[in-house]
């Protein structure tokens, strides 16, 4: 009999062993399991606010680039305005220099001419793209006045490729033909030409060739003329391409190319890089 009691005693204790050791399983299951949903909400809140930082830096880029482009349209706006001025008062002057000369024929030519140039350009001020087709007939008629000055010792070649239906940025192209005119071809002797040609390409290229003195005998006689001068043209091209470059691309921007023969200067070459749209757009 007490024999008995001992064996049930000891099963009983063998049961409470098996108990303790199932229970303690069970809590560090659970406690395992409580480690890993703590961990996962963790990691959950880590991605949740990392993804909200993300977005609100996101939204913040946006925002700034909005309000940069904004602003750089309002500059290119500014800066398109001075050099409207600064083109009309060149023209005048070249009005000018056919009045005094007594050429009242080509006077009055220059001046239908110039009024319909003006209206073109004002026009074209207010927009930041026009029709390429617009840009063509502006910077022709543009040299139409120009050969009026040097009579017929002025060829142009201007050569558009057949190039239509895109639109590009106004008023950027006529600037450098202008120095290319007034600063190469102005002081050369004999014959003088000028070449504009366009390609279409991921951007729109604009080159400008002329047969001129070169830039370093400009520059040198611009430097006897007018001490520290700095042309407003050249200024106000640099920072409007500054400004697009920030809104359309790095690729943008201007070129110049020295031509040489026989170790003598014999020109410079302009390659000026467009944005443009197709007119659909």
């Amino acid at each position: 009999m007490q024999i008995k009691f001992k064996v049930d005693e000891k099963i009983s204790q063998i049961n409470s062993l098996a108990l303790e050791k199932d229970y303690e399983a069970e809590q560090n299951k659970l406690l395992t399991i409580a480690i890993i949903i703590t961990v996962a909400a963790f990691v959950l809140l880590i991605f949740i606010i990392t993804l909200i930082f993300n977005r609100y830096r996101l939204n913040r880029k946006i925002q700034n680039e909005r309000q940069q482009k904004a602003m750089s349209m309002h500059q290119l706006t500014s800066l398109k305005s001075q050099m409207n001025l600064h083109f009309t008062f060149n023209a005048l002057n070249s009005m000018q220099d056919l009045i005094l000369k007594e050429n009242t024929e080509k006077s009055y030519s220059y001046i239908a001419k110039f009024a319909d140039l003006i209206r073109k350009t004002l026009n074209h001020s207010s927009q930041e793209f026009i029709e390429i087709e617009d840009e063509f007939a502006s910077l022709q008629l543009y040299l139409e006045l120009e050969k009026l000055r040097f009579d017929s010792g002025l060829s142009i070649e201007f050569d558009t490729n057949d190039i239509s239906d895109i639109m590009i940025p106004p008023l950027l192209i006529q600037p450098f033909i202008e120095n290319s005119i007034k600063h190469g071809l102005f002081h050369k002797d004999g014959g003088k030409r000028l070449r504009v040609s366009f390609k279409l390409k991921n951007d729109l290229i604009c080159t400008i060739s002329d047969n001129g003195i070169g830039r370093k005998a400009s520059q040198e006689i611009q430097e006897r003329r007018i001490k520290n001068h700095k042309s407003f043209a050249v200024n106000s091209i640099q920072g409007r391409f500054k400004l697009l470059r920030q809104i359309y691309g790095d690729n943008l921007g201007i070129t110049y190319i020295d031509l040489v023969t026989n170790q003598e200067a014999s020109g410079t070459t302009v390659v000026i890089c467009l944005p443009y749209k197709h007119s659909t757009e």
